[in-house]
């Protein structure tokens, strides 16, 4: 859990940086809700070339995408915005060692980059499967 907390804190100091500096906390909550989805979305598509099965109906949006999408923010913004724990967590990572903080910076990129990377590999999968799936 305290990745996932120090990856809502690095988007939030990330857009706090950023010249429109209004909701920090909704954006890194959002960005976090899309990585979340790339995940989801990579790991139905290679259970579908594994398996040979369509495990999601193939509609654009579908009532399982707008169920996850919903689930994922509702639990981000209780946990985040209405609990202010982010608040929190902000106080805490601010106030650790800076060879703590490198490892979790490591961990933050690593994150950053396999998700999005593994999503393009599965459609790769998909298309070398027939894109039948």
């Amino acid at each position: 859990m305290t990745i996932y907390r120090y990856l809502f804190h690095r988007l939030y100091r990330f857009f706090e940086a950023a010249p429109s500096r209004w909701w920090s906390e909704w954006k890194a909550s959002i960005f976090l809700v899309v990585l979340e989805l790339f995940t989801v979305v990579t790991i139905v598509g290679v259970l579908q070339v594994l398996t040979g099965r369509r495990l999601i109906p193939h509609e654009p949006l579908n009532i399982f995408t707008i169920f996850v999408v919903l689930i994922l923010s509702g639990v981000k913004h209780w946990v985040f915005i209405d609990q202010e724990q982010w608040k929190k967590d902000e106080l805490t990572f601010q106030q650790m060692s800076n060879r703590k903080r490198r490892k979790l910076n490591i961990l933050f990129w690593l994150i950053i980059i396999a998700i999005p990377t593994s999503y393009i590999l599965m459609l790769r999968m998909l298309s070398i499967a027939g894109g039948n799936h």
